[in-house]
Protein backbone atom coordinates (compact mmCIF):
# COMPACT_ATOMS: atom_id res chain seq x y z
CA UNK A 1 0.00 0.00 0.00
CA UNK A 2 2.45 2.16 1.03
CA UNK A 3 4.40 2.10 -2.40
CA UNK A 4 0.21 3.07 -4.29
CA UNK A 5 -0.12 5.77 -2.03
CA UNK A 6 3.50 6.76 -2.83
CA UNK A 7 2.97 6.90 -6.26
CA UNK A 8 -0.21 8.56 -6.43
CA UNK A 9 1.03 11.13 -4.53
CA UNK A 10 4.12 12.22 -6.81
CA UNK A 11 1.82 12.00 -10.06
CA UNK A 12 -0.85 14.56 -7.94
CA UNK A 13 2.70 16.21 -6.84
CA UNK A 14 3.98 16.44 -10.53
CA UNK A 15 0.77 17.18 -11.79
CA UNK A 16 0.26 20.63 -9.61
CA UNK A 17 4.43 21.69 -10.91
CA UNK A 18 3.68 22.15 -14.39
CA UNK A 19 4.76 19.57 -17.68
CA UNK A 20 8.40 19.18 -16.61
CA UNK A 21 8.34 18.76 -13.12
CA UNK A 22 5.60 15.54 -14.53
CA UNK A 23 8.50 14.65 -16.83
CA UNK A 24 10.80 14.13 -14.20
CA UNK A 25 8.48 12.11 -12.04
CA UNK A 26 8.04 9.30 -14.56
CA UNK A 27 11.20 7.16 -14.10
CA UNK A 28 9.76 7.28 -10.36
CA UNK A 29 6.23 6.22 -11.11
CA UNK A 30 7.53 3.91 -13.30
CA UNK A 31 9.75 1.81 -10.94
CA UNK A 32 6.64 2.49 -8.31
CA UNK A 33 4.39 0.62 -10.72
CA UNK A 34 7.20 -2.34 -10.96
CA UNK A 35 7.71 -2.83 -7.69
CA UNK A 36 3.80 -2.56 -6.68
CA UNK A 37 3.61 -5.49 -9.76
CA UNK A 38 6.71 -7.49 -8.45
CA UNK A 39 5.64 -7.28 -4.38
CA UNK A 40 1.93 -8.47 -5.93
CA UNK A 41 1.31 -9.55 -9.50
CA UNK A 42 -2.19 -9.06 -9.37
CA UNK A 43 -2.15 -5.65 -7.78
CA UNK A 44 -5.63 -3.86 -9.37
CA UNK A 45 -4.00 -0.85 -8.64
CA UNK A 46 -0.19 -1.64 -9.77
CA UNK A 47 -1.46 -2.38 -13.30
CA UNK A 48 -3.67 0.70 -13.49
CA UNK A 49 -1.10 2.88 -12.62
CA UNK A 50 1.08 1.09 -14.97
CA UNK A 51 -1.78 1.24 -17.21
CA UNK A 52 -2.21 4.99 -17.21
CA UNK A 53 0.95 5.75 -17.92
CA UNK A 54 1.47 3.24 -20.82
CA UNK A 55 -1.45 5.28 -21.82
CA UNK A 56 -0.67 8.92 -20.96
CA UNK A 57 2.66 8.88 -22.14
CA UNK A 58 4.21 8.95 -25.89
CA UNK A 59 6.20 6.49 -27.03
CA UNK A 60 9.26 8.55 -26.56
CA UNK A 61 8.66 8.65 -23.33
CA UNK A 62 7.75 5.03 -22.90
CA UNK A 63 4.40 5.46 -23.73
CA UNK A 64 2.49 1.56 -25.19
CA UNK A 65 -1.24 1.89 -25.90
CA UNK A 66 -1.34 -1.80 -26.50
CA UNK A 67 0.46 -2.42 -23.07
CA UNK A 68 -1.66 -0.03 -21.35
CA UNK A 69 -4.99 -2.19 -22.76
CA UNK A 70 -3.18 -5.25 -21.56
CA UNK A 71 -2.75 -3.81 -17.76
CA UNK A 72 -6.47 -2.27 -17.96
CA UNK A 73 -7.65 -5.56 -18.47
CA UNK A 74 -5.48 -7.55 -16.19
CA UNK A 75 -6.77 -5.36 -13.25
CA UNK A 76 -10.20 -5.40 -14.74
CA UNK A 77 -10.01 -9.27 -14.64
CA UNK A 78 -8.86 -9.28 -10.69
CA UNK A 79 -11.89 -6.38 -10.06
CA UNK A 80 -14.57 -6.02 -12.81
CA UNK A 81 -16.55 -3.81 -10.32
CA UNK A 82 -13.16 -0.98 -10.61
CA UNK A 83 -14.79 1.69 -12.17
CA UNK A 84 -11.88 4.30 -12.26
CA UNK A 85 -9.78 1.34 -14.26
CA UNK A 86 -12.88 1.37 -16.72
CA UNK A 87 -13.11 4.70 -17.26
CA UNK A 88 -9.41 4.84 -18.22
CA UNK A 89 -10.07 2.07 -20.00
CA UNK A 90 -12.39 4.34 -21.96
CA UNK A 91 -10.29 7.15 -22.68
CA UNK A 92 -7.61 4.61 -24.40
CA UNK A 93 -10.15 3.53 -26.58
CA UNK A 94 -11.21 7.09 -27.14
CA UNK A 95 -7.68 8.35 -27.70
CA UNK A 96 -7.08 5.19 -30.35
CA UNK A 97 -10.79 5.77 -31.81
CA UNK A 98 -12.28 2.77 -31.29
CA UNK A 99 -15.58 4.44 -29.79
CA UNK A 100 -17.76 0.96 -29.48
CA UNK A 101 -15.41 -0.12 -27.08
CA UNK A 102 -15.31 3.19 -25.04
CA UNK A 103 -18.82 3.51 -25.13
CA UNK A 104 -19.58 -0.21 -23.72
CA UNK A 105 -16.70 0.40 -21.12
CA UNK A 106 -18.85 3.78 -20.10
CA UNK A 107 -21.94 2.35 -20.03
CA UNK A 108 -20.36 -0.74 -17.52
CA UNK A 109 -19.11 2.23 -15.30
CA UNK A 110 -22.91 4.12 -15.11
CA UNK A 111 -24.74 0.76 -14.68
CA UNK A 112 -22.73 -0.86 -12.24
CA UNK A 113 -24.61 -1.53 -9.30
CA UNK A 114 -21.89 -2.42 -6.92
CA UNK A 115 -18.82 -0.33 -7.14
CA UNK A 116 -15.59 -1.58 -5.62
CA UNK A 117 -15.33 2.19 -4.31
CA UNK A 118 -18.76 4.02 -3.64
CA UNK A 119 -18.24 6.76 -3.01
CA UNK A 120 -15.24 7.69 -5.84
CA UNK A 121 -17.66 6.27 -8.21
CA UNK A 122 -20.34 8.45 -7.24
CA UNK A 123 -18.21 12.00 -7.10
CA UNK A 124 -15.57 11.17 -9.45
CA UNK A 125 -16.16 8.01 -11.88
CA UNK A 126 -19.81 8.36 -12.80
CA UNK A 127 -19.47 11.68 -13.89
CA UNK A 128 -16.57 11.14 -15.88
CA UNK A 129 -18.01 8.37 -17.56
CA UNK A 130 -21.39 10.48 -18.33
CA UNK A 131 -18.75 13.45 -19.50
CA UNK A 132 -16.90 11.03 -21.98
CA UNK A 133 -20.03 9.36 -23.15
CA UNK A 134 -21.69 12.78 -24.47
CA UNK A 135 -18.31 13.60 -25.77
CA UNK A 136 -18.25 10.47 -27.93
CA UNK A 137 -18.94 11.57 -31.95
CA UNK A 138 -22.94 11.48 -32.37
CA UNK A 139 -22.25 9.19 -35.50
CA UNK A 140 -20.13 6.18 -34.73
CA UNK A 141 -21.31 3.82 -37.30
CA UNK A 142 -20.66 5.20 -40.69
CA UNK A 143 -24.08 5.21 -42.98
CA UNK A 144 -25.27 2.59 -45.88
CA UNK A 145 -25.93 4.42 -48.77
Amino acid sequence: RAHIWYALNSARWAGTRGIMRAVAVVPTLRQEAATILSLNPASVEGHTLAGGLDAELPVMLGGDRDRAEQHFQRALATDPRRTGTRVELARLYIAIRRYADAERELMRVLEEPAPSDLPYWTLSDRPRARALLASLPPSRIPESP
